[in-house]
Parts: structure tokens; C-alpha cells; sequence
């Protein structure tokens, strides 16, 4: 099977050899000089270096010195040629840090980043993006010139959509960040407080309708048609009416049901304030005229809630919490499975005990989309058919979530080319 040309129209592309490896197996493990105080282009790692060789020579690497046969593939059969098959006058680029290489020409919208991987071999991956660095050099090459940037690792690392490894085949989560935990497989750690606060959001937000739901009332038993279902209560007038008068009306009674302070309010450009009280002290409750151009005039009776921990909030987040039990998931992110041991979703299903009566039972929905509560009793076991297994632990309690690394679209269309390549050159048995 021939090697897919990145560039199918062969428009100002002169083909250039690509000659085979001298050899097979990884390259020799000697250390390089700083690549800044070189006369020449090469990278301090081996196996990178190799791989930068290969393309200045426009040679076939030693195909031992990639973490999967996969990766040589893809180095052999869309980066290569994306180097080697320019013209004299395509600018090439690379940039270099102390653990990375990136490649790139003006005529491609991607660049090809290679890495060393846990399994001590040579990963790469088709991605864009922006990429900065310390000008070094142009050099020479098999007849292209080269512009050479120094980077730090973390601008590198950005590209992927990460910021942090996590080597060895058990590793202990100490804070928070981006983390590439397997091949391709990164998670992303939160500290528990984040979900938390995420979660306290959702209670003061009902905690909100319920004193709505209060005044609602108040107004429908003295005769008012209210609208709205939620922490805004909406009433409509022919003639415009004094909010002062609505609050006169309907502060005795909230005053009686405990939610209000008694007989207190406060009067400002046009707006009555009625302050909470007792599982409501961290709350207020406005009377204005709408601000807003309506039909006929609208009076908004509209809850305020600080965000606390405190009164009803307090009480709220305890059931909730007693209810929570860390269980065992099994989730699948890429090609990767992941056993998740004493973990609790971040994404929780909740029905309070206390509920607005005019409106009607609410559940709510709380936490984040995709995440899990890890505590230092939480283990996750990660499996991979290629880089086996690995297993996460926490010191703490973390809000964690999984994706795989940030690519182009290239990646998954040169990878599955790559794959189909595979299937039919060692095709499965019946």
C-alpha cells in the first residue's frame, strides 16, 4: 500500500527521496550537548534527535525508536513526506524544548509534535495551534532551510491541552492541574472545592425559589394572579401601583411564616427590601416596578440570596451529603478503560426535602458534566492494550474529569488510515 500524499494535488511540491534506515532498533543512549550552545541542529535527547535526523536527511528512523509501530507509521508515511516533499522555497520550522520536538512547514495548517512516552519510545501527534519560542537559528538541510525555535516544555505541553505528566505505573495526584496520565489519556484535576461550589450554586438557587414561592402565595391567598415559577414572581396592573403598598400587604404574613424579619423594610430609587430571616437570613426579598418596557405594569417580586453555607443552605448540604456514596465506575476515554474505585459522581440527581407548594416539586440537577468526586480513598485504574496498566491515586480531595490530548483533525484521519493500513496487512483470523 502506497504512503497517502498530504498534499493530493502535488501542486508545487518537488518529491524528494526518503531513504531507508540504516538499521533497526533505538538510537544509542548518549547524551547530546544544549541544543543553544550547538554549532549544529540536534536535540539533547536521543530519541528525539533521532527523529530530527530523520528529518533533515529525509531518511526512515530506526523503527525501535517509537513507543508503537503506529507511531513510526505515522512519522514514516504523513510526516516525512510533509517535510521531504517541499519545495526549496517552503519555509520549514521546528521548535525544540528540553523534552519536545515540533515540526511544521508554511504549507500545512498542523505541525507534527513528538514526545517520549512512559514506554520509553517516541510518540507523535498531528497539532495546531500557535507556537511562539526564542528565535535560535536558520540552518540548512538537504537543500531546505530550517528556522529553529527554543521553547520551555509547557508551551509544548498547551498544545496538547495539558500542563503536567504523571510518570510510573502508580502515580499520587498532589495538586491541581492538567495531567497526561497514559498515552493519550490526560485528566483534569480540580480541587474538591470547585465542585462544591458548583453544587452550593444550585441549593442557594432553590433556596431562592422557595422564598419566592412564599410571596407567591401570599399574593394568591390575598387575591392577586401571579405569574412566574421560579425566584421571580411576576404581577401585572391596569395603572400603575406602588410597590411600597404590595409590601405592606404581604410583609405581615411573611413575617408570620418566619421568612422575613418583621415590620422591616427598606425603601431606594423605587425598590422595597424586605430582609430575610431565620433558614432565609441570608436572603432578600425586593418589590420594584419592572425596569423593563412590558405589558401593562408589571410588579417583580424577586428573590436575593447570598451564596452560604448557613440556615436552610447548611441544612441542605448535609442531607445531601449523607445521601452521597462513593461507588465504582467503569468508564471508557478513547482507548482507554478506567476503573474508578470509591469515587462519587460530580454530576448528582437531587430532590430536597423542603419544596415550594405553589409551584410544585423540583429536583435538581447539581455538580459537573463528566466529573468525579476522589478522596485518598479513591484509586483509579487505568488499562490500555499497548501501555497497560497504571493506577492514579489522590493525598486529597480532588474534582477530576478525563479527556485524551488536544489534536488536529488530521491526527484522527492520518491515524485511522494508519490503522486501516494495519487490518489489511495482518488481517484477523475467522
Amino acid at each position: 500500500m502506497s504512503s497517502p500524499n498530504p498534499n493530493p494535488s502535488g501542486r508545487g511540491r518537488k518529491p524528494r527521496p526518503v531513504s531507508p534506515a540504516p538499521g533497526a532498533g533505538g538510537g544509542a543512549s548518549v547524551s547530546a550537548p544544549d541544543v543553544v550552545a550547538s554549532p549544529t541542529l540536534f536535540h539533547p535527547d536521543p530519541m528525539l534527535n533521532a527523529i530530527l535526523k530523520s528529518l533533515l536527511e529525509c531518511r526512515k528512523p530506526p523503527e525501535g525508536v517509537f513507543a508503537s509501530r503506529a507511531d513510526y507509521l505515522h512519522h514514516v508515511m504523513f510526516a516525512l513526506p510533509s517535510v521531504c516533499e517541499t519545495t526549496p522555497r517552503t519555509e520549514l520550522r521546528t521548535w525544540m524544548s528540553k523534552g519536545y520536538l515540533v515540526v511544521g512547514s508554511s504549507q500545512d495548517a498542523f505541525m507534527y509534535l513528538y514526545g517520549v512516552s512512559d514506554e520509553n519510545g517516541v510518540f507523535v501527534n498531528a497539532v495546531e495551534g500557535l507556537m511562539m519560542g526564542v528565535p535560535w537559528a536558520t540552518v540548512d538541510a538537504s537543500g531546505r532551510s530550517w528556522r529553529v525555535y527554543i521553547v520551555a516544555d509547557a508551551e509544548v505541553r498547551g498544545l496538547l491541552g495539558y500542563d503536567r505528566e504523571a510518570p510510573g505505573l502508580e502515580f499520587t495526584v498532589s495538586e491541581v492541574g492538567r495531567y497526561r496520565v497514559q498515552g493519550d489519556l490526560c485528566m483534569g484535576v480540580l480541587g474538591g472545592g470547585e465542585l462544591w461550589g458548583n453544587i452550593l450554586d444550585w441549593l442557594v438557587f432553590h433556596q431562592r425559589t422557595l422564598l419566592a414561592d412564599a410571596a407567591a402565595r401570599v399574593l394568591n391567598d390575598s387575591g392577586f394572579s401571579v405569574e412566574g415559577s421560579g425566584p421571580d414572581v411576576v404581577v401585572r396592573f391596569a395603572h400603575r401601583p406602588d410597590p411600597v403598598a404590595i409590601t405592606q400587604l404581604i410583609a405581615p404574613a411573611l413575617s408570620e411564616m418566619g421568612v422575613t424579619e418583621p415590620s422591616w423594610w427598606d425603601t431606594y430609587r423605587g425598590k422595597v427590601v424586605m430582609r430575610g430571616a431565620g433558614d432565609y437570613s441570608n436572603c432578600d426579598l425586593v418589590v420594584e416596578l419592572s425596569p423593563e418596557p412590558a405589558f401593562g405594569y408589571p410588579v417583580l417580586v424577586r428573590a436575593s440570596c447570598a451564596k452560604t453555607e448557613a440556615g436552610l443552605v447548611a441544612s441542605m448540604m448535609q442531607e445531601l451529603k449523607a445521601n452521597l456514596k462513593p461507588r465504582d465506575f467503569t468508564l471508557r476515554v478513547g482507548n482507554h478503560t478506567i476503573t474508578l474505585e470509591n469515587a462519587v459522581s460530580g454530576r448528582i440527581v437531587y430532590k430536597p426535602k423542603v419544596q415550594p407548594i405553589l409551584w410544585g416539586d423540583r429536583v435538581l440537577t447539581l455538580g459537573i458534566e463528566g466529573t468525579y468526586l476522589a478522596t485518598p480513598d479513591t484509586k483509579a485504574i487505568i488499562m490500555h492494550r499497548e501501555h497497560g496498566t497504571k493506577a492514579v491515586k489522590f493525598n486529597s480531595e480532588y474534582a477530576i474529569s478525563f479527556y485524551t490530548l488536544r489534536r488536529s483533525m488530521a491526527h484522527a484521519m492520518q491515524r485511522n488510515t494508519i490503522a486501516l493500513q494495519q487490518h489489511e496487512e495482518h488481517p484477523a483470523g475467522p
